[in-house]
């Protein structure tokens, strides 16, 4: 019983498989269904009586053309989901590197504004060793030291002097150089809008 079930369903699944794509095709027609069936056999002679000919007769096997378009189709969609995995893959490539580029550059950064504040305090040193040197000179020696320096290495030199000191050492630069330097003095001390 089940077997007979099963042949009745199998049978069933068949002619499914064949006049659904036919009638979805527009070839359903007695013809075809003859065709199918075999019932009529297309010979010339047949045809020319009848006045159709094989050209403009449909494809026999019009689902197996529907499977093979769909099978390109698929292929075709496999072909470009391979390519947008490689893409994907290509960029995620990109954005790591870009990424490790970026944590270099901060490290990097991290690195020279450490060497800068380095830089800062050891010339913020140098220039108070300087100050105090100074401050212990003459201030005739102190001013003819001072000739060597630019206006504003020469102000930041003296902004760590003592004022009584500092007064001494200008007095003591001819007036062009001690113009420039309180100039540069002066720069320092005003507040930055």
């Amino acid at each position: 019983m089940k077997a007979l079930l099963l042949f009745v369903l199998g049978i069933v699944g068949l002619l499914l498989g064949v006049v659904l794509p036919l009638a979805l095709t527009g070839n359903l027609n007695a013809e075809a269904v003859s065709r199918l069936i075999g019932t009529q056999k297309d010979s010339p002679e047949a045809a020319a009586s009848t006045g159709s000919s094989t050209l403009n007769a449909p494809p026999l096997d019009a689902s197996s053309e529907l499977a093979q378009q769909l099978m390109k189709k698929e292929r075709d969609l496999q072909d470009k989901e391979k390519q947008l995995a490689e893409r994907e893959a290509k960029i995620t490539e990109r954005e790591q590197a870009l990424q490790e580029m970026l944590s270099k550059l901060e490290s990097l950064q991290k690195e020279i504004e450490g060497g800068l504040a380095n830089a800062d305090k050891e010339r913020e040193l140098r220039v108070k060793t300087v100050a105090l040197t100074l401050a212990q000179m003459k201030p005739e020696k102190a001013a003819a030291s001072l000739k060597n320096f630019a206006p504003q290495e020469a102000a930041a030199v003296l902004a760590q002097v003592k004022d009584k000191d500092r007064g001494k050492i200008l007095e003591a630069m001819d007036p062009e150089t001690a113009a420039g330097v309180l100039r540069a003095l002066q720069e320092r001390k005003a507040p930055s809008l």
